[in-house]
């Protein structure tokens, strides 16, 4: 048995210590101190493994390469779990896909067969009429108003009709007379039998509309009152085409010429609006009593002037003298936006055709004033509470500390929301 050296023993101590580390899923451990690893026992099982046999110490290393061939045959497990998980959703994904040409494939027999029974009924019709022109022909005067059904019938009129029970029936009851051929004769249009079709018409103008609104969706243009109402105008033409496929293919020309017209109109629009920027003021223009921030310019009367509006300020402040502060709004973020145009963006507007600078939304306005620097902000706040009735808490540092029993370095710690959440409450309670 050989003694190991302290040096030995520590170094075998701080490797059983980072082998445990490991094994319980800890990472980026630091080095421990020598006490740590006295008090924790790694330094004694160093001692006692390095004080053992060669053969115990052979044993030992054997168990460990076995342990981390079971690792490996773990992870082998997984990968293969896995692997099964995904065979089985592959097969569920070529079933699904089966089954989705299954149901074109039967929507198409569908339309087909309801395409040959509109040419089957049609053919029924043309031999009904045909047969009714052959049959003999009996004329009728009407001699009382009646009605029947939808059809009116007027004292006087003379009619020709191939319904002869009808007629022998409205002779028997005194409503009409049998003329004679000299008499001029106004011919009763045939009703044609009653025949209940299938709503393939319906359906079919259903699908147009639907594929001209995808084509309209998909170049993101707003389906508006006059482009349906162009489509509606447009439908006769279009459902003359012989099959489906040309009548979708007009439908898609219809709204991509839509479309195109659209995107004429938006590039003359901001051809319009481009002018020639103004050259930005030099540093020699700019009032010294202007603080510069990292987001524009804190001007002695507290507004805030954003970066690229340095002239517009320096030319208006020559003509017009700078107006008093009006006490603000109850809402601050409005007070913001009206006073400074902190929130402030250029955005589309779909009811004027043009673009417009405003807010969407008091939101805007509430995330543009966080993201201004700190002392910016206190700036600002300071000046809106000089319109406001005293506060019932001086500060926010007091506020956290009588309400919460926090401080400001806690309140930095918090997330983006909390923190919104948290001046939400300050505001409401001052």
């Amino acid at each position: 048995m050989v003694t190991p050296s302290k040096e030995e023993i520590l170094a075998k101590a701080l490797a059983l210590y980072m082998q445990d580390m490991y094994k319980s899923g800890m990472e980026d451990v630091p080095t421990p101190e020598e006490e740590e690893l006295k008090e924790e026992n790694y330094f004694e099982r160093a001692r006692l493994e390095l004080m053992a046999s060669p053969e115990i110490r052979g044993w030992q290393e054997e168990v460990e390469d076995l342990e981390r061939q079971a690792s490996v045959l773990e992870e082998v497990v997984v990968s293969a779990d896995t692997m099964k998980k995904l065979l089985e959703a592959s097969r569920d994904l070529e079933l699904t896909e089966n089954l989705l040409k299954e149901a074109k494939r039967k929507e198409k027999e569908k339309r087909g067969q309801a395409e040959e029974k509109i040419k089957e009924l049609e053919k029924q019709l043309e031999t009904t009429r045909e047969e009714a022109k052959k049959k003999p022909a009996l004329k009728i005067r009407i001699l009382q108003n009646f009605k029947e059904g939808i059809q009116y019938f007027r004292k006087g009129d003379v009619l020709e009709t191939h319904n002869i029970d009808w007629a022998l029936a409205k002779i028997d009851q005194k409503l009409a007379e049998r003329v004679g051929v000299e008499v001029p004769v106004k011919v009763l249009p045939e009703v044609p039998a009653r025949v209940e079709a299938p709503k393939v018409r319906e359906d079919r103008i259903r699908v147009l509309t639907d594929r001209f609104i995808s084509v309209l969706s998909r170049n993101q243009i707003t389906i508006r009152p006059e482009y349906r109402a162009r489509l509606r105008d447009e439908l006769p033409t279009i459902l003359q085409a012989a099959t489906l496929e040309e009548q979708l293919r007009l439908t898609e020309q219809l709204a991509m010429e839509i479309v195109n017209e659209y995107k004429a109109k938006v590039e003359v629009a901001r051809r319009i609006r481009e002018v020639v920027p103004t050259a930005p003021p030099t540093v020699k223009e700019i009032p010294p009593e202007w603080k510069k921030t990292e987001a524009g310019w804190l001007l002695p009367n507290g507004r805030f002037l954003p970066f690229g509006r340095e002239r517009e300020e320096i030319e208006r402040a020559e003509v017009i003298p700078e107006p008093k502060l009006k006490p603000p709004a109850a809402n601050l973020w409005r007070w913001l936006y009206d006073t400074f145009k902190i929130g402030e963006v250029e955005f589309w507007d779909e009811r004027e055709g043009k673009h417009v600078k405003g807010f969407r939304s008091l939101k805007d306005v509430e995330r543009a004033f966080y993201a201004l620097p700190k002392e910016e902000q206190e700036t600002l706040i300071a000046q809106y509470r000089a319109y406001m009735p005293p506060f019932k808490y001086p500060d926010m540092e007091t506020f956290l500390k009588v309400k919460h029993n926090m401080t400001m370095d806690d309140l930095t710690k918090l997330s983006n929301e909390e923190k919104i959440e948290m001046w939400n409450e300050y505001w409401a309670e001052t």
